[in-house]
């Protein structure tokens, strides 16, 4: 396959081609979260391959929409966005079968970046993340998040958010994940910013786009993956631990704020019967009501683009007994790196 055409302004193509789903592939980096300590209810879990009854989640990302902007766009279906696209820096659309990659001249300019989410809007929230240095991501720049405009595709800098501690010289990382709630038009994001190895600092926000508050909504400890979904006990923040493979929830009032203490659901190794060391990078709702899980591997140091690949694990909760099975799990195609083969 031909070399990507790059440098190729946002403005230049004409129409959209049904990428809808496509767009909507997550390519990103790891993230991190805080919750409640203390002794706290644990819900059950059971390593036991099982097929899903009736759903019992339900996400909270339907009223998602593409950017204005992809109106614009000459891209085949299997465009997408990604930001972790080879040999680009930030925010890109790489569209496989036309050799190229779109990218409007703000989207670098956070370095490199990480997590990233759609509104109700179409707009593009994103974070910066370190890959191999700190040179194009400085460690105080790590806790903004940045926000794509649907219309105009013009990259700007939304919210700083306030960590417990400055950056670590033993942790490069500051918000490493990112996650929407259509319901309360809210943004989820966790922070790993000032956690050293003894010492969990990590902190998870809520960024009201309502009135452009942000506020704590837990702190204590390191997280990565986050997802919200309404399930048999209300709505719950769903977050991944960056020290283990640990998946726990939150649950949330009317508001999306905190409304009571944190419990843990399951180990990613328990549940899957492996010994894994995976961590929960992202955490979403299939359309079967099932909770989809990325895992990779995270020590807390930067790491060579594509070294490891994510795979994403798929678990059931049962309404009724409270027990979660493991349904499946199954390695992710690297679709940045496989565009350039």
């Amino acid at each position: 396959m031909a070399p990507y055409r790059t440098g190729k302004k946002l403005g230049d193509d004409r129409s959209l081609l049904g990428i809808v789903a496509a767009l909507l592939i997550v390519a990103a980096v790891a993230g991190a979260c805080t919750s409640a300590a203390g002794n706290v209810p644990t819900a059950q879990a059971t390593a036991t391959t099982a097929k899903p009854s009736q759903p019992t989640l339900r996400g909270t990302m339907a009223c998602r929409r593409l950017p204005a902007f992809t109106s614009q766009l000459d891209l085949s279906d299997s465009a997408f966005f990604g930001t972790n696209v080879a040999g680009h820096t930030g925010l890109a659309i790489a569209d496989p079968p036309a050799n190229s990659v779109l990218q409007d001249d703000t989207w670098d300019d956070a370095g490199n970046l990480g997590p990233y989410v759609l509104d109700g809007l179409g707009n593009v929230w994103t974070a910066p993340v370190p890959l191999t240095s700190l040179e194009m991501n400085p460690a105080e720049q790590q806790n903004k998040i940045y926000r794509v405009d649907t219309n105009t595709a013009k990259m700007v800098e939304y919210v700083e958010l306030l960590p417990a501690r400055p950056p670590s010289e033993f942790n490069p990382f500051g918000i490493v994940g990112l996650t929407y709630d259509c319901e309360t038009n809210s943004l989820y994001a966790a922070s790993l910013m000032g956690s050293t190895p003894t010492e969990e600092v990590g902190r998870i926000f809520r960024v009201d786009l309502d009135d452009n508050t942000a506020s704590l909504v837990m702190e204590g400890k390191d997280a990565m993956g986050l997802g919200v979904a309404e399930g048999p006990d209300g709505k719950r923040l769903y977050y991944g631990l960056a020290r283990s493979g640990d998946v726990w929830s939150l649950p949330l009032d009317a508001a999306g704020d905190a409304a009571g203490d944190s419990r843990l659901e399951f180990s990613l190794a328990a549940l899957s019967g492996t010994a894994t060391s995976d961590r929960a990078q992202r955490i979403s709702v299939d359309d079967d009501g099932n909770l989809e899980i990325k895992g990779v591997e995270f020590t807390y140091s930067l790491r060579i683009s594509g070294q490891t690949v994510p795979t994403i694990y798929v678990v059931h909760l049962d309404g009724e007994t409270g027990k979660w099975t493991f349904v499946s799990a199954e390695k992710q195609p690297d679709l940045s790196q496989e565009a350039q083969q």
